[in-house]
């Protein structure tokens, strides 16, 4: 997964940069099947405007905020990816919910026959 980080009318420091990076990894834990994704980050009249749009496997989900402070425009936006991403996430569950029991009781399930099993 690649993340895209695109800074306009301002210059990004590293520490910036690092933050964003941080506030995208912490995405990955809700679903890790990302396949890309773009940060946005506008600064307009001592206004910052960060907006994220993830890639993943047929859908494009995006999310901004708007704060005067970057810290907190940027945790807006990632709240508001995670809502979107685990929504995502309960729709595929939705979809197939007979292949997802059939796979957790096939896991479930010990590897050797029960004749074998001595008890």
């Amino acid at each position: 997964m690649q993340l895209r980080i695109t800074a306009r009318h301002f210059d990004l420091t590293p520490e910036m940069r690092k933050r964003a990076t941080d506030s995208f990894d912490h995405l990955t834990k809700f679903y890790d099947r990302i396949v890309a994704a773009d940060l946005f980050i506008t600064m307009e009249k001592n206004r910052y405007s960060v907006e994220f749009k993830i890639s993943v496997s047929k859908e494009v989900i995006s999310a901004g905020a708007e704060s005067h402070d970057l810290h907190s425009a940027l945790d807006q936006c990632a709240e508001k990816a995670k809502t979107q991403l685990v929504r995502y996430k309960d729709k595929l569950k939705e979809k197939k919910p007979e292949a997802i029991s059939e796979l957790t009781a096939a896991l479930s399930r010990p590897n050797s026959d029960e004749d074998e099993i001595d008890v």
